[in-house]
């Protein structure tokens, strides 16, 4: 199966979702926000299996700052269709990582995240963490589908 990427569609979801607080980050291209002035996000999402009771997706959220850092995070979701499949991923999204994402790149002081100042190896770390969230599926999604997940 040939995983087809699907950027702009997620890419309205994540400027939306900036907006929503307050960041003001416009597309550009394949990107939310402009790498060379501050941090850009980029999201893409692949079909990965397709079964008779469901379709799974991959969705990666790529975080880009000016000095050439990156940062994927990645997401897994089942659905009816690749839509539904693509906006249950973006809601995990948004549940777990996007506050974090916001506090820490984007210096939002309103994101629900623990701060934490930690020393390791003699070096200070400006630490963000967001929650864990686990779910469990109504249909049932065979062992070789969730491994492609």
């Amino acid at each position: 199966m040939t995983a087809r990427a699907t950027p702009v569609r997620v890419n309205e979801l994540l400027h939306r979702a900036l907006l929503g607080h307050g960041i003001d980050a416009p597309i550009h291209g394949e990107w939310v926000g402009r790498i060379s002035e501050g941090p850009a996000l980029q999201g893409r999402t692949q079909v990965r299996s397709r079964a008779a009771a469901a379709l799974t997706v991959r969705l990666e959220i790529n975080v880009a700052v000016p000095d050439g850092r990156r940062m994927i995070e990645r997401f897994g979701a089942a659905g009816d269709d690749t839509a539904s499949a693509t906006l249950n991923a973006f809601r995990r999204f948004v549940c777990t990582s996007f506050d974090a994402i916001r506090a820490g790149f984007f210096d939002d002081p309103g994101a629900a995240v623990g701060r934490d100042e930690w020393s390791l190896g003699g070096e200070p770390w400006r630490v963000v963490h967001s929650p864990i969230v686990v779910e469990a599926m109504t249909h049932p999604v065979s062992p070789a589908d969730a491994a492609s997940v």
